[in-house]
C-alpha cells in the first residue's frame, strides 16, 4: 500500500488556471502548483523512506501524500476536462469558417417563381403531354418542375379515400370526418405511416399511371427507368391546434461524399426489408444519375397548408458546394450549420438548420390536386409548417432512377421483393399472367383480347408499363423469392 502510494503523479499542467493551494500557500498558476504537488509529494516520500528505515510511524505521512495526490487527480480532471472544452471550441471555430465558405457557394436568392396565370397562389406547371419540351427546360433551370393534371379528381379522391381508411384501421378511434378524433394521429413523423413502402391498389396505380411515368421518363431523359415504392403522408388542420404543426425543415437525401465519389453500397441492398426502399433514395451516387423526386399532390395544397419548400438552383451549385465542405468529420455536430446525417449502405442526408442562409433561398411550392411536383435529388428541399390552417395535406411521394444505373443482380433483388409485397397485399391474383405476359410481345394479343371480355382493362393492378417500371419484365422469380413467409 505504502509503495503504491509513493508512486509519483504525472502532472500535466497546459492551460488550467489553479484555483485551490497546496497545505497552506496558494499558488497563481497551474504550472507552479504542479511543482509544489511534485515537490511536496518527493518530499513526503523520502521522509517516508527515512522513517521506515528508522522504524519510526509513517501513519500520518502517507495521509498527507494521499491529500496531495487527490489534489493531483482534481487537477488533471480539471485540465482534461478542459482541453476537451479547448478542443471543442477550436473545432467548432474550423466548423464555422467551413460552413461560412459553403454560404458562398449558395445560388443568389430569386425574389419570386413564374406563377399559374390563372391562379398566382400556385406555381407555374406544365400539361405532361403537350408542354414536355418547356418543362424539361424549366427543370434543367430550376432544379424542379410541376406538372399539371396528372391525376383526375376522381383518382385523387380514391387515394385519399384509401389513405384515411387505412389511418383509421392502423389508429383506432380515428375518424376523416369527426375532428374529435384527430388528435390519434401524430405530427412528430409528418404524418408518414409506420410502414417504409405502402402497396395499396391506389397508391400501387398511382405509381404505374401513364401521367406519372411520361413526367419521370421525360425529366429523366430515358424511357427505361424504375420508380420507387415509397409512402405518403399526411397533415391534421391547425386552425384550432397550433400543436399539430409539423416542424419545417430542408434537407439533402444524400450523403454529400458517398455520393459523389461513389462509394455507397447502394448495389449491396438485398430488399428483404422494406426500409431498403427508402435507403436506395439516401445511397445513390452521382455516376448513375440524374436521380428525381416527386410529390404527387392529392389534394389542392395552399401556402398555409404546410408542405414542399425548394431551394431552385442549388443543383447548379451542388458540386462547388460540395467541394467548400472538407472533410466529412467537420460535419457531424448537430449544432452546427449543417450536419450529415449516416445512413444504412453508406447512404446517409445532409441536414441545414433552421439558422442556416439556406431558408433564405428557399420557396414554398403550393400544388393543386393531381400535380406531380419533381425535383433534382441534388436540390435542397424539405417542408414548411402548416401555419393555422384549416385544411388536410394528402400527398404520394413518387421517385425514379435510370434502370442501367442499377445491376443485374440487383435488378433481380428488387423485382422479386416487389413482386412478394404485391402478392402479400393481395392485389397479385388478378394480374400476375398480365405480369407474365408483359415478358413476350407474342402474349400481347392475348393479354388485350383477356381484358377486353372481362372488361378489367382499366382496373388492373401491375399494366404492362407498370410491371417495366417495376423491373417486372426483365426477371423470373421463383417460389422461394416470392413466398410471403417473413424473414
Amino acid at each position: 500500500m505504502v509503495e503504491s502510494t509513493l508512486r509519483a503523479p504525472e502532472v500535466a499542467v497546459e492551460h488550467v488556471a489553479a484555483e485551490k493551494d497546496v497545505g497552506e500557500e496558494k499558488v497563481s498558476s497551474t504550472a507552479e502548483r504542479a511543482a509544489k504537488i511534485t515537490e511536496r509529494f518527493a518530499s513526503l516520500s523520502e521522509e517516508i523512506r527515512t522513517r521506515k528505515r528508522q522504524g519510526a510511524p509513517i501513519e500520518d505521512l502517507v495521509q498527507q501524500l494521499r491529500d496531495v495526490k487527490a489534489q493531483h487527480f482534481k487537477l488533471t480532471r480539471r485540465r482534461r476536462g478542459e482541453a476537451r472544452g479547448l478542443d471543442v471550441r477550436i473545432e467548432r471555430t474550423k466548423a464555422a469558417k467551413i460552413h461560412r465558405q459553403a454560404e458562398q457557394c449558395y445560388p443568389p436568392s430569386i425574389k419570386s417563381l413564374p406563377r399559374d396565370p390563372q391562379d398566382s397562389t400556385f406555381v407555374l406547371a406544365f400539361d405532361v403531354d403537350s408542354e414536355v419540351a418547356t418543362a424539361v427546360d424549366f427543370f434543367k433551370m430550376y432544379g424542379f418542375v410541376v406538372f399539371k393534371d396528372v391525376l383526375s379528381s376522381e383518382e385523387c379522391a380514391d387515394t385519399r379515400q384509401e389513405i384515411f381508411e387505412y389511418l383509421a384501421t392502423e389508429h383506432p378511434g380515428f375518424s376523416k370526418g369527426d375532428a374529435r378524433t384527430h388528435d390519434k394521429l401524430s405530427s412528430v413523423t409528418y404524418g408518414l405511416p409506420a410502414k417504409q413502402a405502402m402497396f395499396t391498389r391506389h397508391v400501387l396505380r398511382n405509381r404505374q399511371h401513364p401521367k406519372v411515368i411520361a413526367a419521370l421518363r421525360a425529366v429523366l431523359g430515358s424511357d427505361d427507368i424504375l420508380v420507387s415504392h415509397d409512402r405518403w403522408c399526411t397533415y391534421r388542420p391547425t386552425h384550432e391546434h397550433a400543436d399539430w404543426k409539423t416542424r419545417g425543415n430542408l434537407h439533402l437525401d444524400v450523403h454529400p461524399w458517398g455520393y459523389v465519389d461513389g462509394s455507397t453500397a447502394v448495389e449491396g441492398l438485398q430488399y428483404v426489408d422494406d426500409v431498403d426502399f427508402i435507403t436506395e433514395l439516401n445511397a445513390v451516387v452521382r455516376a448513375t444519375g440524374p436521380h428525381v423526386q416527386g410529390v404527387l399532390n392529392l389534394l389542392d395544397n395552399r401556402s398555409d397548408d404546410g408542405g414542399t419548400q425548394l431551394v431552385p438552383k442549388f443543383h447548379h451549385c451542388f458540386e462547388q458546394w460540395q467541394r467548400s465542405l472538407g472533410p466529412e468529420d467537420m460535419h457531424r455536430d448537430v449544432h452546427a450549420p449543417g450536419w450529415v446525417v449516416a445512413r444504412q449502405q453508406g447512404g446517409g442526408s445532409y441536414k441545414f438548420s433552421d439558422s442556416n442562409a439556406i431558408h433564405a433561398r428557399s420557396h414554398r411550392i403550393p400544388l393543386r390536386a393531381g400535380s406531380f411536383l419533381l425535383w433534382n435529388q441534388e436540390l435542397v428541399h424539405g417542408s414548411q409548417p402548416n401555419n393555422a390552417s384549416p385544411s388536410w395535406r394528402v400527398a404520394q411521394f413518387i421517385k425514379a432512377f435510370r434502370t442501367a444505373g442499377v445491376s443485374s443482380q440487383r435488378l433481380q433483388r428488387r423485382a422479386c421483393a416487389v413482386e412478394k409485397r404485391i402478392r402479400e397485399a393481395g392485389l397479385w391474383e388478378e394480374v400476375g399472367s398480365d405480369v407474365v405476359a408483359s415478358k413476350a410481345w407474342a402474349c400481347v394479343v392475348l393479354c388485350v383480347c383477356r381484358a377486353i371480355l372481362s372488361h378489367r382493362f382499366l382496373r388492373e393492378q401491375v399494366t404492362p408499363a407498370g410491371a417495366r417500371v417495376f423491373g417486372l419484365q426483365r426477371v423470373q422469380c421463383s417460389s422461394d423469392d416470392t413466398s410471403s413467409t417473413e424473414t
